[in-house]
């Protein structure tokens, strides 16, 4: 074999490897799949939606925090913990998202030090109330190792004024 050959079939041996070697998850931590779920309401994309995925069974993929936020497009990537992927397992989905008038001048004031009390602020949920809650939300999905994809509904477009607390 060739001196330049030889060269060339180890750096790509080695590229095969690191590529191969992510990063170490924590003690106990369960496999993890790579997962895009795709979030619509209405049949639209639901960008900039909360999504979290909780366990049915926790004994199985324990306690490690799952999801992200949706882009433009309605689509969010899974992580756990920080980590790519997401756990074989059922689980419920939480969704949240809001709008809301006068939040982002309220601490733009405080970071100023200048008066914000008189600032109103309202904030809207975008989502039906059982969909923020684990117990009652509707939406349960499986991920199996073969799981890649998953499109899940956001229920009917709501606009429920929510109280804003500071």
């Amino acid at each position: 074999m060739h001196t330049k050959h030889f060269i060339s079939l180890s750096l790509i041996a080695s590229f095969v490897l690191f590529v191969g070697c992510g990063p170490q998850l924590p003690d106990g931590m369960p496999r993890l799949y790579p997962v895009t779920i795709t979030v619509t309401q209405e049949g639209q994309p639901f960008p900039e939606a909360l999504v979290s995925l909780r366990s049915v069974d926790t004994a199985a993929t324990g306690t490690w925090t799952i999801g992200g936020r949706t882009g433009a497009d309605g689509t969010v990537e899974l992580y756990t913990s920080g980590f790519r992927g997401a756990p074989v397992g059922t689980f419920r989905v939480v969704l949240f998202r809001e709008d809301n008038v006068g939040l982002a001048e309220r601490e733009a004031a405080a970071l100023r030090g200048d008066p914000f009390e008189g600032i109103v602020v309202r904030i809207w949920s975008l989502v039906q109330e059982e969909y923020n809650h684990p117990d009652r939300t509707p939406i349960e999905i499986e991920i199996t190792p073969d799981t890649r994809t998953l499109t899940i509904d956001a229920g009917p477009a709501v606009r429920i004024e929510r109280p804003f607390v500071p």
